[in-house]
């Protein structure tokens, strides 16, 4: 949920940090315009998080990219939320915000990466930074893969998968109904067997699918 009153507030606040609204603008690189009409809560959707970074690197401390991140409905205190307000309906293209492996964890970064508008824009995207070679040629360290949010798998397909809340892998699923094999890109590599319940054990959760790769994105 975006709080576009709070984020007025806020917005306001640090307005009066500065001289004027055009310094304010000035020194955060953000339209006059732009600041204004989010200020009158006269936008719906919420800054992209880029935006919010400026704003919050402007706010000489009243303020923190991760609150704006919460605050715009982009991060939930629980669960890591990717928002439909994502949607730029003018260039009619989807941005979606990159995530890294933080510990087992995703974490949002100050990157996003943009998707053409045909793709399916009811469905929640992300991008996630790969950090081995594990699925090569598909996947190696620092390439981007773009993934589709869900919790269920399909026998075959490649998932983004957390195990014990501590590792986050890419690999390709084959379910063999009273197990599943999770494989990684080299024919001689061996697969992780996982019977249903080592699935419990292990803290088994499938994060999304990961639908294309950008080898060498930067």
């Amino acid at each position: 949920m975006f709080y576009k009153e709070k984020f007025a507030n806020i917005l306001i606040q640090i307005k009066e940090t500065y001289p004027s609204q055009e310094e304010f603008s000035k020194y955060s690189g953000v339209g006059r315009t732009y600041i204004s009409q989010y200020m009158n809560s006269k936008i719906d959707k919420p800054p992209k998080p880029k935006i919010l970074e400026k704003i919050a690197n402007s706010s000489k401390g009243i303020t923190s990219y991760d609150e704006l991140m919460k605050i715009c409905g982009y991060v939930d205190e629980e669960l890591i939320q990717i928002k439909q307000s994502l949607l730029n309906t003018d260039d009619e293209f989807l941005t979606v915000p990159i995530f890294i492996n933080n510990g087992g964890k995703l974490e949002i970064t100050k990157d996003d990466v943009v998707l053409p508008f045909k793709w399916d824009h009811i469905h929640q995207y992300f991008g996630y930074r790969a950090t081995d070679d594990s699925m090569l040629p598909l996947l190696g360290d620092g390439d981007l893969a773009i993934v589709e949010k869900t919790n269920t798998y399909i026998d075959s397909r490649t998932y983004l998968i957390s195990i014990n809340n501590k590792d986050i892998i890419i690999r390709k699923i084959v379910d063999y109904k009273s197990y599943i094999e999770l494989h990684n890109a080299f024919s001689y590599g061996k697969p992780m067997k996982l019977t249903k319940e080592d699935m419990k054990l292990k803290k088994f959760t499938i994060l999304g699918e990961v639908i294309k790769a950008q080898i060498n994105f930067r």
